[in-house]
């Protein structure tokens, strides 16, 4: 498993994101339907991984938590 698409949010709250001295954390809040997807980020946990973030073309529409 080297991939892992899903749809998702950045908690509209402080610790969504959070900044330090040793970098950025950011958290997304995924809906249940993509929960088999997003599972696969359990194999990636202490590899280094390769993010691309983009606005999804229905980034307008709220999607449910």
């Amino acid at each position: 498993m080297d991939t892992a698409k899903f749809k998702a949010t950045i908690p509209q709250i402080m610790s969504g994101i959070k900044t330090g001295g040793d970098g950025m954390r950011v958290q997304f809040d995924i809906p249940e339907v993509f929960m088999g997807e997003a599972a696969k980020l359990l194999m990636m946990r202490g590899k280094v991984l390769d993010i691309t973030v983009r606005v999804s073309q229905d980034g307008h529409k709220k999607i449910h938590i």
